[in-house]
């Protein structure tokens, strides 16, 4: 018997789920369930399931990389990034190219690179695109870094 309660519905119409009755069975063993009424209570229990789950924040994962941030040191809101970082990402994020955002905000093509780099390994993604969509997740999105003289990360300037 299974450990977890694992469940795939296709269309409402189908659905597929663990199987919890044969001793012994594989943990990939599943029951097709075609049964509308069966399907139908299973993906209800599914949406009131989702409508109760906590919205996922783009928690960072451990990466095995030697050249990561430290992912230790954070913010008490959970922000990883310095102002530089969210700047570069919030043009990103707006279309802008890379080598207008490291003139924008004031680095080498390099530089930014680099940064691009560092970011995707804090958040073990591998493209840009992917880089993105953590970020519009991440809580780093909602600093408000118009004040110059604090960044989350670091606290006052001296």
């Amino acid at each position: 018997m299974g450990d977890s309660e694992l469940m795939i519905i296709v269309d409402r119409e189908s659905a597929f789920v663990s199987d919890h009755i044969v001793d012994g069975s594989p943990p990939h063993s599943a029951w097709l369930i075609t049964d509308p009424a069966a399907v139908a209570v299973l993906a209800a229990v599914f949406d009131s399931t989702w409508r109760r789950a906590q919205p996922w924040t783009g928690g960072l994962r451990p990466s095995r990389r030697s050249n990561v941030r430290d992912t230790g040191t954070a913010s008490p809101d959970g922000v990883r990034t310095s102002r530089e970082d969210r700047e570069a990402m919030r043009l990103l994020c707006a279309g802008v190219s890379q080598t207008s955002t490291a003139k924008k905000i004031g680095v080498s093509k390099r530089k930014l690179e680099e940064t691009i780099a560092s970011l995707k390994a804090l958040w073990g993604v591998r493209t840009l695109n992917e880089l993105i969509f953590q970020n519009a997740l991440s809580p780093a999105r909602l600093v408000d870094d118009s004040d110059p003289a604090v960044d989350v990360t670091t606290g006052p300037a001296a």
